[in-house]
């Protein structure tokens, strides 16, 4: 397994140009909002290969490394530390890890999906405060096993759960399953903070 451990700051670009870089930008800040009220996409389902030579959109923000100068081998469960806040009480998000090939196709490497009113308890909901700085630890993570070639970069998605074969999450307080679409109310606002990082587990 991993002996060492790098760490990839969120870092919001413009344009939706978002960086992993190994440096915070505490300051800086990304959008991501989510109307639970419209149905448009109901019949949309995410690809079920492993390598596909985009991302879907609907993974949320994108974040890209560098180009890797050497071969880079991550070997364990990756780990996050988000900084956001939001206009709901919850949501249910998703960050995922890719290997970008240096033909540009993209390869599924790793994902978790978390509550965050179940963050730091999964045995009983905490609803935050709406508006107020909120800190999420991603732990329970799928592992990595693989040896990233020179010239791939890591991508890392960070979204909100909107699709037809999972529960929505609407936000309002309610437990989800006795959630309706009257419920949905405005659309979710997050706010992801520039000192947000992942950790992957690395083999040197």
């Amino acid at each position: 397994m991993g002996n060492a451990r790098r760490r990839l700051y969120l870092q919001p670009g413009a344009d939706n140009e978002h960086r992993l870089l190994a440096t915070p930008a505490q300051a800086a800040t990304t959008l991501q909002q989510v109307d639970y009220s419209t149905r448009d996409d109901a019949d949309w389902q995410p690809s079920s290969n492993v390598l596909n030579p985009g991302l879907d959109p609907h993974a949320g923000l994108v974040f890209r490394s560098d180009v890797l100068s050497e071969d880079l081998e991550l070997a364990g469960p990756f780990t996050a530390e988000l900084d956001f806040n939001l206009n709901k009480v919850d949501a249910d998000i998703s960050i995922a890890i890719y290997e970008q090939t240096a033909d540009g196709n993209y390869l599924d490497l790793a994902y978790a999906l978390q509550r965050l009113s179940h963050v730091g308890d999964p045995r009983q909901r905490h609803l935050l405060a709406p508006g107020s700085a909120q800190h999420a630890s991603l732990r329970d993570t799928r592992l990595l096993g693989r040896r990233l070639a020179a010239g791939s970069r890591v991508v890392v998605t960070l979204g909100v759960l909107k699709q037809p074969n999972l529960q929505l999450n609407l936000g309002s307080g309610k437990a989800p399953s006795d959630e309706t679409i009257a419920d949905a109310g405005a659309p979710l606002r997050i706010q992801w903070h520039g000192s947000s990082y992942v950790e992957l587990p690395v083999r040197e």
